[in-house]
């Protein structure tokens, strides 16, 4: 839930500050609020079912939670935050306002609806005072239980530190036999009021019987450092054992501290819906209050190292995952006595170190994905008005390649921490689905572009793609899409792989070839020849384009040629008539090639868009390719990557997801070739933390 809702909470704070004035889009700004209240409802919700479990398992161990109550708990979060967010969608869109110093320059920004009607203004207050009183009452609920826990934690520290300043006594009728109790950890552990006083006081009475009766003084200072010493134990003792109240005690406060601002700034714009307006002459107003209404976010960021800090078993394997050298020794060494499992955990954790610096390079590749074709959707869908026709395909591109980078890559990051212990079939067939579907969008719709710059080049007074047809085509492309990854999906699951050596079954999401078919062999021709034909007709298309260009330049250049001819001939003719004496210019070949030169790269300039996305189909070649060779060498062996080096392995890994860098390439071949877009792109990131750019500093469109 985390995740999530930071995800959502930073990706909507970021678009409100990329686009704080041209935010035109009212669907996206109501899904995007929706789902920022539903998650942050979720995690207020799912705080206080752990604050009465913690409750429960502290003050009344006979009353703990099943699973099956926790599961209907998570269940009942997430069900009452997704009806309570459903105003939203009512009261929050786009909205528009004036400049404040002109009126005849609207924006538009993404928060709650100017309306001035007294039943919408009543409904806000009333939704607003709700969400307050739900605050309030959530507080409220943290509060009472942790105050109940802490209290119940006192008593136990308070007896269980008494009993271990008792002097050591003979066991007799007196002595209370030893019972247990649940601590924090669901463990068994003596409880602290029945705790045996002869161990825990044997050390300080061994050590007291040293001191000499007559010397007072030293045995008071020995018997003070005794008891410091007994208290720093038993609040060692204490603090471990109750480590996971504290911990979520911790959580609850900082979600208190981080949500406060939001709401108190959430009930004053519902009260004053004049509240942001007022702040436009204000710039370090409005930042402060945008500072501290999205401070809740930092609640999501702070608790894996709240986890980190009592969790000691957490810390210790996240300091094993990200640890970057292993004793070869101890790696090597496998414990015959060791159950299958703890093989199978050992082999993962090898494998892993493997793979580290391709989980580096996969980082490095979401983040680029992301920076690079978010930019070009903006900038193209939103800042761009000019030549739309050419430039219609690239935001779709742009999106293609920002979903196919972000999930090949987190899927194979979840790959590289599983190498061999990757369960379920049903998650491995999701987590392929949105992959293909992307992966083979990318390639028709390079075709679909490829078909467009061939009728403009080569047909341009033939049947040209109108926007009907260009939606058309885009539907047609996600459909295509579909058939193969469909097909695909059926044989991609969960499959075992036998280490001999070690004698354990590893487990990874991919295509068993012990299960091929008859049918999937059909399938894999079928396939094949598809994206051979895909190829080959991306291929033919863009030599018949560049053959075409190439006449074109050729002509032109002819033909200036001939003109220059024309013009000297009759200048010469025209001279030689009136001034005999009178010789040619020694300059005028040079200005006749100048002009050449001028006229060549007039008419590149006009096929800027075909050389693009000439490039854009020759990345794409280079980065597929070497894919499609790993792919078929693997069909081949069920074993194919078992038994291969480190270094082959990280290489092979490598090539495997060379196929990302055709989605990041893409926004830099864009910025190479469209001077428009970098223009735009400059202009847009220098005036990204304005409100509204001065209207001397737009860029004009030319083309």
């Amino acid at each position: 839930m985390d995740l999530t809702a930071c995800s959502v909470g930073s990706a909507y704070a970021l678009a409100l500050n990329l686009l704080p004035a041209k935010f035109t889009s009212d669907i996206i700004c109501k899904v995007l609020w929706y789902f920022s209240q539903a998650t942050t409802i979720s995690s207020g919700l799912l705080l206080v079912v752990i604050a009465v479990q913690r409750y429960l398992k502290v003050c009344k161990p006979l009353l703990t939670l099943t699973l099956r109550w926790k599961r209907i708990a998570i269940f009942l979060c997430f069900i009452t935050s997704s009806i309570f967010s459903i105003p939203t969608l009512f009261f929050y869109g786009e909205l528009q306002f004036p400049h404040p110093n002109n009126s005849s320059v609207i924006g538009s920004r993404c928060g709650q609806i100017g309306r001035t009607d007294d039943l919408f203004r009543s409904s806000v207050i009333t939704y607003t005072i709700l969400e307050f009183l739900a605050a309030i009452a959530g507080c409220i609920s943290f509060t009472v239980l942790y105050a109940l826990i802490g209290k119940q934690i006192y008593k136990k520290f308070i007896i269980f530190r008494r009993t271990t300043t008792l002097r050591r006594r003979p066991l007799g009728k007196n002595n209370k036999p030893i019972s247990t109790s649940t601590t924090d950890d669901g463990k068994n552990r003596a409880s602290v009021d029945s705790i045996d006083i002869d161990i825990v006081s044997s050390v300080n009475n061994s050590q007291e019987s040293i001191v000499d009766d007559n010397q007072p003084s030293q045995r008071k200072k020995r018997r003070s450092l005794d008891v410091l010493q007994e208290n720093v134990s038993a609040l060692k003792q204490h603090f471990h054992t109750h480590r996971y109240t504290y911990m979520f005690m911790a959580i609850t406060l900082f979600f208190m501290i981080t949500f406060t601002p939001r709401i108190t700034l959430m009930v004053t714009e519902s009260v004053d819906h004049n509240f942001w307006r007022n702040l436009v002459d204000q710039p370090k107003t409005i930042a402060v209050c945008l500072f501290f209404y999205r401070f809740y976010i930092f609640n999501h960021i702070i608790n894996p190292f709240i986890y980190g800090f009592f969790d000691t078993t957490f810390k210790y394997e996240v300091k094993k995952l990200f640890c970057m050298t292993i004793n070869a020794r101890a790696r090597d060494r496998i414990d015959m006595n060791l159950s299958q499992e703890q093989k199978l955990e050992q082999w993962n954790d090898e494998q892993i170190q493997i793979y580290i610096g391709n989980d580096v390079l996969l980082i490095v590749y979401i983040l680029l994905g992301l920076i690079g074709n978010t930019l070009v959707m903006i900038v193209y869908k939103y800042k761009m008005k000019q030549n739309v026709d050419d430039r219609y395909f690239i935001p779709w591109l742009a999106l293609l390649d920002l979903l196919a980078c972000t999930f090949r890559c987190s899927f194979e990051f979840a790959r590289k921490m599983t190498p061999v212990n990757f369960r379920g079939s049903m998650l491995c067939k999701l987590c392929w689905i949105p992959i293909n579907i992307t992966a083979f969008s990318s390639m028709i719709l390079l075709f679909v572009i490829a078909l467009h710059r061939y009728l403009k080049v080569c047909r341009p007074f033939g049947k040209q793609m109108n926007l009907s047809g260009k939606r058309v085509a885009l539907g047609i492309t996600l459909g295509i899409s579909l058939i193969p990854t469909i097909a695909l999906n059926a044989y991609n699951e969960e499959v075992k792989v036998y280490n001999s050596e070690l004698n354990v079954t590893g487990f990874v999401c991919d295509i068993d070839i012990n299960g091929i078919d008859a049918g999937f062999i059909v399938f894999i021709v079928f396939a094949t020849v598809f994206i051979l034909v895909i190829m080959g007709g991306l291929l033919l298309l863009n030599i018949l384009i560049g053959r075409q260009i190439y006449k074109q330049i050729h002509f032109r250049m002819k033909m200036t040629r001939v003109d220059q001819s024309a013009v000297s001939r009759g200048t010469t003719s025209h001279e030689t008539d009136q001034l005999p004496s009178v010789s040619r210019h020694p300059n005028e070949d040079t200005s006749n090639s100048f002009r050449q030169q001028k006229d060549v790269k007039k008419e590149n300039v006009s096929h800027t868009f075909s050389y693009m996305f000439m490039m854009v189909a020759i990345a794409f070649f280079l980065s597929y390719i070497p894919q499609f060779i790993i792919l078929f060498m693997s069909l081949g062996s069920d074993n194919f990557w078992i038994g291969k080096s480190k270094a082959e392995l990280s290489l092979l890994a490598v090539i495997r997801e060379m196929n990302v860098l055709n989605n990041i390439v893409n926004p830099i071949i864009y910025g190479y070739y469209d001077k428009k877009f970098r223009e735009k792109s400059v202009h847009f990131l220098r005036c990204n933390n304005c409100c509204l750019c001065p209207s001397n500093s737009v860029v004009p469109e030319t083309y």
